[in-house]
């Protein structure tokens, strides 16, 4: 959990207030927290606050690495602390039923959508405010913060999947917004211009393919995880093609064979994603994103791999990259992206 009890019961308040969260959260670091002026701008507090708990949080996947421009990270950072706020209240608030869940999450989307035109920047919440600043900055789509939310719903009310393509719908509230967002802020997508619709449509299919792909190492990584919080994200149509069940798969030591054939059947339709957006950073004119892009590729794929390395055993134990594994994701990653910009180069020459 990102955040404690009284943390998370302030940043879903309706009506918090800087005097509020100071009360709680600034004694520490100002003997004046009671006062306005300890924060000369809510945004920048806000940016600052977001930038800790991405940084604070372990992924295997990088969260705007140093490549990216010191002037879009900001940015990001606050989309992440978004997503850790929801993801913390869908999973990890017990003292909540799922009713209140999900009445925190719709709350989090109506201060939103209430602050957007704030003309005199007056609203106060240590995550929303940089939220709705980036969502103004970069004319970013309301609907992309809403389909987010709809995942985390789900997460705080979780049914099993029926169908692999429910699995993959999940992926695109859960996931393949993320990836649409980054493309916004930096310019790389803009669907209100007709001459580029094509490009348009090729950059965001590629953007989701990868970002599914991301999202479902997510779920076969945290196997040992999830199965203690009862969430399977391992589809019951997979399942009953190999005469298995929930139970068998995730609890029984029989079967192992089996096992083996439902990991294959659901790496198989991974691969399926990774393949599809391999060469993303090749349609991204940002060349620090380009790169970012294929680090994400690279640190992906060699999460996957080393999921798959560990067979039946992912189901109880969790892979984590190496320093080893990180040194071969940026080489991998630097002679990629040469090789095709100069195949790129070359063919312009022609």
């Amino acid at each position: 959990m990102n955040f404690s009890k009284k943390e998370i019961e302030l940043l879903t308040k309706q009506n918090l207030t800087i005097k509020d969260w100071f009360e709680f959260f600034g004694n520490s670091h100002n003997n004046n927290s009671h006062s306005n002026n300890y924060v000369d701008n809510y945004i920048d507090y806000s940016y600052s606050y977001c930038k800790s708990i991405a940084l604070g949080h372990y992924e295997n996947f990088p969260v705007a690495s140093i490549i990216l421009p010191q002037k879009y990270k900001k940015h990001i950072f606050a989309v992440y602390a978004f997503s850790r706020l929801a993801d913390d209240i869908a999973d990890d608030c017990p003292f909540w039923d799922k009713e209140i869940k999900i009445e925190k999450l719709n709350n989090l989307i109506e201060l939103i959508r209430r602050n957007l035109s704030n003309k005199n920047n007056d609203f106060f919440h240590p995550i929303l405010s940089s939220v709705i600043y980036t969502i103004n900055e970069f004319e970013l789509e309301i609907s992309l913060f809403e389909r987010l939310i709809n995942a985390f719903k789900y997460d705080a009310d979780f049914r099993e999947f029926d169908t692999f393509e429910n699995v993959i719908n999940y992926c695109d509230n859960s996931a393949n917004p993320i990836g649409e967002i980054i493309l916004n802020i930096f310019g790389e997508i803009n669907k209100y211009n007709p001459s580029n619709q094509n490009r348009y449509n090729l950059v965001i299919e590629k953007s989701n393919a990868l970002c599914t792909a991301l999202q479902l190492v997510n779920f076969w990584q945290d196997f040992s995880r999830d199965k203690v919080n009862n969430r399977f994200y391992v589809s019951n149509d997979i399942l009953n093609k190999y005469n298995s069940n929930l139970e068998k798969f995730y609890y029984s030591d029989l079967n192992n064979a089996k096992k083996e054939l439902i990991l294959k059947d659901i790496y198989k339709k991974t691969e399926y994603f990774f393949e599809n957006s391999k060469d993303l950073f090749n349609f991204i004119d940002s060349k620090r994103l380009s790169f970012e892009l294929l680090l994400i590729y690279y640190s992906g794929y060699r999460t996957f791999s080393k999921v798959q390395d560990l067979n039946e055993d992912i189901i109880n134990f969790r892979p984590k990259l190496t320093k080893k594994d990180l040194i071969y994701v940026f080489r991998k990653s630097i002679a990629n992206y040469f090789k095709y910009k100069l195949i790129a180069q070359l063919h312009k020459n022609k």
